[in-house]
């Protein structure tokens, strides 16, 4: 079971912060309202739903929320609270669906008097082309470990009209020993950015408001792109994952030892999402959010970060996604704790 979440800090600010459903904040008390956070993606089948209360002086957890989720025209799912010691002062509630492009999504939360929805519908997958594939050298790497990379040219074709996406590189690898083999999983982004100007270059998103192709912005962690160059086309993107990465991987199995050599072989699992403009402005906006500091300061200029819940505040999204599997040269790995 995964939790997939961008940086929800919505939640702690979000009574100082201006979005599209606006909570006029005055000298007079403000009622408290139900903030609603999801991420939900077309490649898992469990999804989490972050719920607090916003009051005028803070935020609270929101325990005990009656939450609903309806997928297309079928009966209301209802998504379960759990206790997650790391998601502090925010409440977590799960629900199991297979999401796929074109559905759907309608969420409810109420908690007494408050009700706070969303609808989103996911959008058509990504279209993966092919992958071209070599191990290749960079002798210009400050890094020795960092020189050598495999190469992975991937073509995709463009969905009809402007397009958002983003991409990433996991990994699968099956541990053989004399005796056994099993399957492990990787979740860390093993994607180097540095070789495709999409990823690198600034993001322009077709409005000026958000385009930070002309200012110092921090680095483009989530490998958001748009389809400007090429859009209703095809474009070959130069992705690379450092084989030192591939070769070192951290399970999501955190029991797994390895106690004896283990052959390992790993399979690039490449991905690309699709989403809505809204979507990729929300993490441009938290791209703005890193960039002027607000986690050490108070007084900073404010961010808008878009808001699509009615009755209340947050943001709920949905991608859709394709994959492209290439299988890597086998390594032998051994004598270290994971």
């Amino acid at each position: 079971m995964k939790i997939r979440l961008f940086p929800l800090l919505i939640a702690a600010f979000a009574a100082f912060l201006s979005c599209e459903n606006e909570i006029v904040i005055g000298v007079d008390e403000v009622d408290p309202y139900i903030i609603m956070n999801a991420q939900l993606h077309t490649d898992d089948s469990t999804h989490s739903i972050i719920l607090t209360i916003g009051r005028r002086d803070g935020t609270d957890p929101c325990s005990g929320a009656d939450v609903k989720v309806f997928l297309n025209d079928n009966p209301a799912i209802r998504a379960v609270e759990v206790e997650m010691e790391e998601m502090y002062e925010k409440s977590v509630y799960m629900f199991d669906a297979e999401i796929r492009p074109g559905d759907r999504v309608r969420i409810e939360a109420r908690v007494g008097s408050m009700l706070a929805k969303a609808d989103v519908t996911a959008p058509e997958a990504p279209v993966i082309e092919d992958v071209d594939f070599s191990m290749k050298e960079n002798p210009a790497a400050e890094d020795p470990d960092n020189r050598r990379y495999y190469a992975l040219k991937t073509k995709i074709k463009d969905l009809q009209g402007k397009s958002y996406y983003r991409c990433k590189i996991g990994a699968e690898y099956e541990a053989v020993t004399d005796t056994s083999s099993r399957m492990l999983y990787t979740d860390i982004n093993l994607l180097d950015p540095s070789a495709e100007p999409l990823l690198t270059a600034g993001w322009a998103s077709g409005d000026e408001d958000f385009n930070l192709s002309n200012i110092f912005s921090p680095e483009n962690s989530y490998s958001i792109f748009t389809d400007d160059s090429f859009e209703d086309g095809e474009y070959t993107l130069n992705l690379r994952a450092p084989v030192v990465w591939v070769n070192s991987p951290w399970f999501n199995d955190p029991d797994y030892v390895i106690s004896d050599s283990v052959l390992m072989k790993p399979t690039a699992v490449i991905k690309f999402y699709s989403m809505s403009f809204l979507q990729y402005r929300y993490i441009i906006s938290l791209y703005n959010y890193d960039l002027f500091g607000y986690e050490v300061s108070i007084i900073a200029e404010p961010v808008s970060l878009p808001s699509n819940v009615e009755g209340g505040l947050g943001f709920v999204s949905v991608e859709s996604y394709s994959e492209y599997k290439v299988p890597l040269p086998e390594f032998e790995l051994g004598g270290r704790y994971y």
